[in-house]
C-alpha cells in the first residue's frame, strides 16, 4: 500500500488568499514557518498531525484578521496515523 499525504491551502468551498504585506499567501507563509520552527513537538519532530493543527490555527486566524475571510487548510492521507508521519 502507498503512503500519501496531501495538504490543501483551504477547505472545500473556500478560497486561498494572498497576504499582501508578506508578498505570499497565508498558507505558504505559515507552511514555511511550520517546517522551520513552528510545528515541532516536544521531541523536536514535525509530524503530519502537528503540521495540520499548526496550519489550521495560524492560517485561519491570519486570514480572518487580515482579509476578513475564512481559510482553513485541510489534509488527507492514507497510511499510518497522522502522528506517525515525521516530516522534519
Amino acid at each position: 500500500a502507498r503512503n500519501t499525504a496531501t495538504v490543501f491551502a483551504c477547505s472545500e468551498g473556500e478560497r486561498s488568499f494572498e497576504w499582501t504585506d508578506k508578498k505570499q499567501g497565508f498558507f505558504t507563509y505559515y507552511l514555511s514557518e511550520a517546517l522551520s520552527k513552528g510545528a515541532f513537538d516536544t521531541e523536536g519532530k514535525a509530524t503530519l498531525q502537528s503540521l495540520g493543527g499548526y496550519l489550521r490555527d495560524k492560517v485561519n486566524a491570519a486570514a480572518l484578521r487580515e482579509a476578513n475571510q475564512a481559510q482553513t487548510p485541510m489534509l488527507t492521507y492514507s497510511g499510518p496515523s497522522a502522528d506517525r508521519w515525521v516530516l522534519a
